[in-house]
């Protein structure tokens, strides 16, 4: 691993690297090294935008709630959208389950542990290839390991994206990580990337 290029996103040192979608900063709470959503309070993205990375970020759901399951969205370059949501129970994972490409690609195995509990996310994000004349030669792609369980094995995302996506342009070279706010309590912490 190259530290030199690693950067902290949230390890308890505040919230300096995230912003809401206006630039302002952020209205979630972070407490005893952990970062936690403010329903209502809207997502958070990085200031910092990434080219090639890998992102690692635990998380952990809260219990149902009137039968609702908690979920959230991580969205590499704030337009690919990986699923977060309470799986466990489920035995055959589909496009809307957690690890999945949201809406279009289910995980290989379901990896989720149970609310409550931390979970892991390791993401190995390429961004788009792109031609001399600027058009895209090949998507973009990832492989995520999740909970120590390999998920995704270079992938390509659909010309398709997360409801809470920024702008859309498949040719982008670089953006921003984001997490969506769904109006659950979902906490994360130890958030890195390491630029590729």
């Amino acid at each position: 691993m190259h530290t030199e290029n690693k950067v902290y996103l949230f390890n308890g040192n505040g919230l300096d690297m995230w912003c809401d979608r206006k630039g302002n900063a952020v209205a979630w709470s972070a407490d005893n090294d952990v970062l936690t959503v403010v329903p209502g309070s809207g997502d958070i993205l990085t200031k910092e935008e990434f080219g090639d990375v890998q992102l690692h970020i635990e998380f952990r759901l809260p219990e149902a709630k009137d039968g609702v399951k908690a979920s959230t969205g991580i969205y590499m370059h704030g337009r690919y959208q990986i699923q977060i949501t309470d799986s466990f129970d489920v035995e055959e994972p589909g496009v809307l389950d957690c690890g999945a490409y949201f809406n279009f690609m289910r995980p290989r195995v379901n990896a989720c542990k149970k609310a409550g509990e931390w979970q892991t996310l390791d993401i190995i994000f390429r961004a788009p290839t792109l031609c001399a004349n600027g058009n895209v030669s090949d998507f973009a792609r990832a492989t995520v390991i999740m909970n120590d369980v390999l998920i995704h094995n270079n992938q390509y995302f659909a010309r398709e994206r997360g409801d809470a996506a920024i702008e859309y342009d498949f040719q982008a070279k670089r953006g921003p990580v984001l997490i969506e706010n769904k109006g659950a309590a979902v906490e994360f912490r130890n958030i890195y990337a390491i630029n590729l």
